[in-house]
């Protein structure tokens, strides 16, 4: 399944806290997603969806979104480091997971749950989100 977008924009910066090693949400030296992870959580709530959980990761930022299903539905959102100076705009990712169209959750390890649906229904609220603002360019979607 495709479940991977990335784009340029430079409307989404690191915070002062995440360039601070001594604060909690400081990732890694050059790794940020909070404003990418609080636009996107305020626009999905314009789609009806719901986040249960949000925290720092070391890569980036996780995103849960509440639902009934009984596997964790989720995203993540980074910038991409790169290193070409003819590059103005910052690179960035969002993922969703599941990446496949079935898993074995946890809690029914011994089942098989088609999550198709669900995933498919986010990576396009979240494409719809991204085509839809200006300052976002080169979006592309692609397998992780």
């Amino acid at each position: 399944m495709k479940t991977q977008y990335t784009f340029e924009s430079n409307k989404f910066q690191s915070t002062l806290a995440e360039q601070d090693e001594s604060h909690e949400d400081f990732i890694n030296p050059g790794i940020y997603g909070r404003e990418l992870a609080n636009y996107l959580i305020t626009e999905l709530q314009v789609h009806k969806y719901r986040v249960c959980f949000h925290c720092p990761e070391d890569w980036g930022y996780w995103i849960e979104i509440e639902h009934d299903r009984g596997y964790t539905l989720g995203f993540g959102c980074s910038n991409i480091d790169h290193v070409d100076p003819n590059i103005n705009l910052n690179l960035h990712r969002v993922f969703v997971t599941p990446d496949k169209s079935v898993i074995r959750p946890m809690k029914h390890w011994f089942r098989k749950v088609n999550v198709h649906k669900d995933v498919e229904k986010l990576v396009a609220t979240i494409g719809t989100i991204l085509s839809c603002d200006e300052q976002i360019s080169n979006i592309a979607l692609e397998s992780i």
